[in-house]
Formats: C-alpha cells, structure tokens, sequence
C-alpha cells in the first residue's frame, strides 16, 4: 500500500472527524502526512462558536533500505 492509503485506512480507525489534506512521499523514502480537524474548546465555547481549525504534519523516514 501507498502513503496516501494507509493514512487513509487509520484514519478511518481514529475516533473523530480528520480530514486527510495530504500524503505524499517526496523522496521515495520519507513519508508526509497532513490532518486537518476542528476543535471547539468546550469552556471557550461562547467566545470561540465556529471552532478552530486545526493542521498537523508528520514526516517519518525509513533507516531500512
């Protein structure tokens, strides 16, 4: 399976609403993986009613070749 697969297959497991933006490997040996979600700070809730937006990237690299 490819990148884009598998980070699709766990997040599909994953609890919550993650939306995949990306998943990529740029160098054949790394891989890159963007989530995005929305989070709504539950004693913030009245300041903040749209929620906030969240990304988060990771990269993970093979030793093994």
């Amino acid at each position: 399976q490819g990148v884009r697969e598998q980070a699709i297959a766990l997040i599909a497991e994953w609890p919550g609403d993650a939306n995949l933006r990306s998943a990529t490997a740029p160098d054949r040996l790394s891989a890159r993986v963007t989530v995005a979600a929305e989070w709504n700070p539950p004693l913030l809730s009245l300041f903040v009613s749209d929620g906030v937006q969240l990304e988060a990237t990771g990269t993970s690299r093979t030793a093994l070749r």
